[in-house]
């Protein structure tokens, strides 16, 4: 993502960050999930951010401790998901907010908001844990 976050309020660079990130979940490898190739450019400019470079988001952690893919992503018509040992991710790429998702069990927001069912916004991601988050820097970036 480049040059879309011009002007942005952090509010919305950081839902822009979850929002890629999340798809970015949806299709990482089962066998090495990891977080490596993942690059935001958090302003219009040539230089790349890595994940563990200067722009971090509590986002990258929270989805560092999702751990392994259980199965690969599903298309439920209004949006997708893929669920993780120890997480959900779920993107909405479409126009419409979602209807409510009914979870099946509860999980934790990056806001570490208990929830058990969520609506999601038109084009919008969401990482959700089954334990409330780490939401601090790790003292080490890699995973």
């Amino acid at each position: 993502v480049s040059g879309v976050t011009s002007g942005a309020s952090g509010h919305d660079v950081a839902k822009l960050v979850r929002y890629c990130l999340a798809s970015y979940l949806l299709g990482i490898s089962s066998k090495n999930p990891d977080l490596s190739n993942f690059y935001f450019f958090p302003q219009s400019s040539s230089e790349r951010y890595h994940y563990s470079d200067k722009y971090w988001y509590s986002d990258y952690q929270i989805a560092l401790s999702l751990g392994m893919p259980a199965s690969a992503y599903s298309n439920e018509e209004t949006y997708y998901k893929r669920p993780f040992y120890n997480g959900l991710v779920l993107v909405n790429p479409f126009d419409a907010d979602t209807p409510n998702i009914s979870l099946g069990g509860t999980y934790y927001t990056p806001e570490n908001n208990p929830v058990t069912s969520i609506v999601l916004g038109s084009r919008t991601g969401q990482i959700l844990t089954v334990t409330p988050n780490p939401v601090s820097k790790p003292k080490s970036f890699r995973p």
